[in-house]
């Protein structure tokens, strides 16, 4: 008995020994299990970066593929909508007389010269690059037709001095109704001939001149409407300037392109000199006064919008920068027109204002 005993001590003693082999082998199963999921999850992620990578390229694709045909359908519709609005030819800058070149910015979409009103009329309707300059004017005028009306058909009964207050109203609607369809007559009829382009022009300027001159004349009957001495040297001034002006517009020289910033500058110190009857009208019955019941909010209102049109008309922003990206629209002539048109209707709403300023106030001279 004690024999077989001896002979399981070997067993005992190397049973140990397995146990450890064992756990070495299972340590060694395991950390090549890990190695194998690291390299699987290594695998994994490239697989789903290369996915990812391969889906960004194609949404890429996709988008330059979008972007093209945007671009296409865009460049069809504009030729599409050029041919079935204008049924002439439409030239480049290159391609024009030497009495129609202007805008050198401008490159192309220019009517040729026709030599005949109706056809030059027609082109109302038509596409090129004046369309926006007419267009902008026209209605313009047009709104300013129909306040003449109706400033006439206004009742006696909303002034207090009816044929003066209907007078003075009249000659700013007027002025500016004048000034829009002699723009519109330039832009029309520009493209008739040399002759026709410079009477156009002429009026067109002269135009300018009296806006600002009939934009002035309700300010100041208003503001000095109980100095009637004051109020008519102001008034004769801003007329007589007015005149000038309107004879400079008559010259040849002046309607040439290089002269183009000494014409903004001229209207621009022509709109200048509202700033004496301002300061003088700003000192005599302070801020609030001049403010609440002269306008004179509107008044500077209306100086910047002309300012910021006649910067644009001087500069030829933004075509200057990008040459034949804006021939069609938005081009400066264009914004110079639609700041015109801003600063009118600003006018309008102030005479407006003064007008009810001035019935609620009576004919008391003890303010405004």
């Amino acid at each position: 008995m004690v024999g077989e005993n001896r002979n399981y001590r070997p067993l005992l003693k190397e049973i140990p020994a397995e146990l450890q082999n064992g756990e070495q082998f299972v340590k060694k199963e395991v950390k090549e299990a890990i190695i194998k999921v690291r390299e699987k999850s290594k695998e994994s992620a490239g697989k789903v970066k290369e996915d990812l990578k391969q889906r960004k390229d194609r949404l890429a694709e996709k988008i330059g593929e979008n972007a093209t045909d945007i671009r296409v359908r865009v460049s069809s519709f504009s030729k599409a909508l050029k041919e079935k609005l204008w049924d002439g030819k439409l030239v480049k800058y290159s391609e024009l007389a030497e009495w129609m070149k202007d805008n050198e910015y401008i490159r192309d979409f220019y009517r040729p010269e026709l030599r005949d009103s109706w056809t030059c009329l027609k082109t109302v309707f038509q596409y090129h690059n004046e369309t926006g300059n007419i267009w902008s004017h026209l209605l313009g005028a047009g709104t300013f037709l129909v306040l003449i009306f109706s400033y006439l058909l206004k009742s006696n009964g909303d002034f207090i001095s009816p044929v003066e207050e209907k007078s003075i109203g009249l000659v700013f609607f007027a002025c500016a109704f004048l000034c829009l369809a002699f723009s519109v007559s330039f832009h029309l009829f520009g493209c008739h001939s040399a002759h026709v382009c410079l009477l156009c022009g002429r009026l067109d300027y002269t135009g300018i001149a009296v806006l600002i001159t009939g934009s002035y004349l309700p300010w100041v009957y208003y503001n000095f409407y109980c100095e009637p001495t004051t109020k008519l040297v102001y008034m004769s001034t801003i007329f007589v300037m007015g005149v000038l002006c309107s004879c400079v517009s008559f010259s040849k020289q002046f309607q040439l392109p290089k002269y183009r910033s000494f014409r903004g500058m001229l209207f621009a110190s022509f709109g200048m000199t509202g700033i004496f009857p301002f300061l003088h009208a700003l000192y005599q019955n302070g801020w609030q006064h001049s403010m609440e019941n002269g306008q004179m909010h509107l008044l500077l209102l209306m100086g910047l919008l002309y300012g910021i049109g006649v910067s644009f008309f001087i500069t030829r922003f933004p075509e200057c920068v990008w040459p034949g990206k804006f021939d069609l629209l938005f081009h400066s002539h264009q914004i110079f027109h639609i700041f015109v048109v801003a600063a009118a209707l600003c006018q309008a709403y102030a005479l407006s204002n003064l007008r009810a300023v001035r019935l609620q106030l009576g004919d008391n001279c003890a303010s405004l």
